[in-house]
């Protein structure tokens, strides 16, 4: 199965991502730790459907996760 001709899109949006992150010991062979990241990515949503219904034109969000380490 091919593609239809219109579902051939080609186009490019810059990006922007900020990270941090965090890791601390408990004890001498337990550590625990986060990162944070929120990235962006403007205007890279089109101005029909979804994203028009929503008023959405940002493609990007927040996004955390945590860890935990055991061992040395």
């Amino acid at each position: 199965m091919g593609d239809d001709p219109g579902e051939n899109v080609s186009s490019s949006s810059v990006a922007y991502q900020v990270m941090a992150g965090l890791e601390a010991p408990i004890v001498r062979w337990l550590r625990v730790g986060g990162e944070a990241r929120w990235v962006t990515v403007p205007n890279a949503l089109g101005d029909a459907g979804v994203s028009a219904d929503f008023g959405e034109n940002n493609l990007g969000g927040f996004n955390f996760a945590a860890r935990i380490m055991i061992g040395r």
